[in-house]
C-alpha cells in the first residue's frame, strides 16, 4: 500500500550508483545532471527535480525512459537564484518499488 511516501532500497556494497548535479559556469540556468550505474539489472531510468531541496519532486522534461548508456542529462531554463536536487529512479525489471538515488544540491 502506498501511502505517498517514497520506498527506498538499500543497495549492496558492490553496487553504489552515483548521481551528481553541478550548474554549468557560463550559465546559471543549466545544471548538468551525470549518473553512474553498475547493476546491470537495471534497464530504464527516469530522472527528477526538486527546487530547494524540499517539496514535491516533478519529472524532469526529457528525463523519463532513459536507457542505462546515457550518463547524462543537460536540465535548462532553471531559475539561477533558486538551489535543485534530482532523484533518479534505477528500477530493475519486475520491481514494484521505486529505486531512488539522490544526487547533490546544484
Amino acid at each position: 500500500m502506498c501511502d505517498g511516501h517514497h520506498f527506498f532500497h538499500v543497495f549492496p556494497l558492490s553496487f553504489s550508483p552515483v548521481v551528481e548535479a553541478a550548474r554549468m559556469d557560463d550559465d546559471a540556468t543549466v545544471i548538468l545532471v551525470t549518473w553512474t550505474v553498475t547493476d546491470k539489472q537495471v534497464t530504464t531510468l527516469s530522472l527528477e527535480i526538486q527546487e530547494g531541496g524540499a517539496g514535491e519532486w516533478k519529472p524532469v522534461p526529457g528525463g523519463s525512459g532513459l536507457s542505462i548508456s546515457e550518463t547524462e542529462l543537460r536540465v535548462d531554463d532553471l531559475d539561477a537564484d533558486k538551489s535543485y536536487r534530482f532523484q533518479m529512479d534505477m528500477r530493475r525489471p519486475g520491481e514494484q518499488n521505486p529505486v531512488y538515488v539522490l544526487s547533490n544540491t546544484g
